[in-house]
């Protein structure tokens, strides 16, 4: 893989442009600012020596090439391959098209090479790289306006199928993040991904939008691969910006949809499109038999003794009426009608606590207990009437 700066460093001078320079001229152990002016020869050291030496053409090559301590004033001519030390050394290598390599710098740690033009390119300052910037302030530092077409860098992955890869890591750990990116002539083949050694692809993203968590090869716009109904498997939670309580999702055995919250499960989804309640509440809904049935085990109540309501007395109390939805009847002029009653106007046990839905597992006891009385009071009056058929005469 090579690494490709889009920006394009430009190794020729400019004939009137000074170049721009921060080395130890003087051996006192700190940089000085200096220029060198192609147009003239001049080299001016601030606070210091103004020398002429070189001109147009020639590329300003300061270095210590003696090995006193200090930073001498050169050149490099790339007409004929000269190098020529302001008082020292003279010696011809290299010519036209060369690149010339500037020597170490010495003083205070000074910089080993600089490279300016009017609009900046490669330096070399304190143990920094800097692109496009004179006094980079990190390891590598590139500065450029770019655009999707001109970034500040490429990866150039050489293989014709295969990712150019930017690695992470610690120099006390053998693990690692990669970032790998494959474009592709087919949209829905190109890849990116987020690696860790340990685990493999955390996060892959297709050409095409899809988005894969745990998965490399996404088959819709997100693709999130879980397992187990112990949460802690891997899981989506949602979290509130403002509470550490959460929603988990996660998908357990035969495929079920779980979903918990804070690591509890609450219900799950069946793939025949049932679902069930847990925690031994009992409650579930049957594809099967298109019904709901409430939880009503007795691991779930408590406080339980005969009825001792008076059925007969709250029945009074329901207003039964006929209704329609009004959803139902914006869209449908013609409408069913429905009976029931409202949750308003009915007694509170009928009614759920913000007195706008209906209790259903109350209402069944509600019926079945006023059918028991009935049923008793049914029973009484048979025995009655086979009591007066005995005694009558015939």
């Amino acid at each position: 893989m090579k690494v490709v700066p889009a920006i394009g460093l430009v190794l020729a001078l400019s004939i009137s442009t000074p170049a721009g320079f921060a080395a130890d001229f003087n051996g006192d152990g700190t940089n000085d600012i200096a220029i060198f002016r192609p147009s003239s020869g001049l080299w001016a050291i601030r606070d210091g020596a103004r020398v002429y030496f070189g001109g147009s053409g020639d590329e300003p090559m300061p270095g210590d090439y003696d090995g006193d301590g200090t930073v001498d004033i050169a050149i490099f001519r790339e007409s004929n391959g000269l190098w020529a030390v302001d008082g020292g050394l003279r010696d011809y290598f290299g010519g036209s098209g060369d690149v010339p390599i500037a020597g170490i710098q010495a003083g205070g740690g000074g910089s080993p090479w600089q490279r300016s033009v009017a609009t900046g390119d490669l330096y070399y300052f304190d143990g920094n790289i800097g692109i496009g910037v004179a006094n980079p302030s990190a390891p590598l530092m590139i500065s450029e306006n770019s655009t999707p077409t001109f970034p500040q860098m490429i990866l150039y992955e050489q293989g014709t199928n295969d990712y150019a890869r930017l690695t992470f890591r610690l120099a006390a750990s053998s693990d690692f993040f990669t970032l790998a990116g494959m474009p592709k002539n087919t949209t829905a083949d190109a890849r990116m991904h987020i690696y860790y050694n340990e685990t493999g692809n955390l996060m892959s993203f297709t050409g095409d939008g899809k988005v894969g968590i745990g998965t490399g090869d996404p088959a819709e716009r997100l693709t999130v691969k879980m397992g187990g109904t112990e949460w802690t498997q891997p899981h989506l939670a949602l979290e509130a910006s403002d509470s550490t309580d959460k929603w988990d999702f996660t998908i357990g055995s035969s495929n079920r949809l779980y979903v918990g919250f804070n690591e509890t499960s609450l219900f799950y989804a069946r793939t025949d499109g049932g679902l069930r309640m847990e925690n031994g509440t009992g409650g579930y809904y049957s594809a099967t038999t298109h019904s709901w049935v409430n939880g009503s085990t007795r691991s779930i109540k408590q406080d339980i003794k005969p009825n001792e309501m008076n059925v007969g007395e709250i029945l009074d109390k329901v207003n039964i009426v006929n209704y329609r939805y009004k959803r139902e009847a914006a869209a449908d002029e013609n409408a069913p009608y429905h009976i029931g009653f409202i949750a308003e106007d009915t007694p509170e046990l009928l009614s759920s606590k913000e007195r706008n839905g209906m209790v259903t597992g109350d209402c069944i006891g509600l019926l079945l207990a006023a059918v028991k009385e009935q049923q008793s009071e049914i029973e009484r009056l048979s025995r009655e009437i086979k009591l007066l058929k005995s005694s009558t005469p015939r």
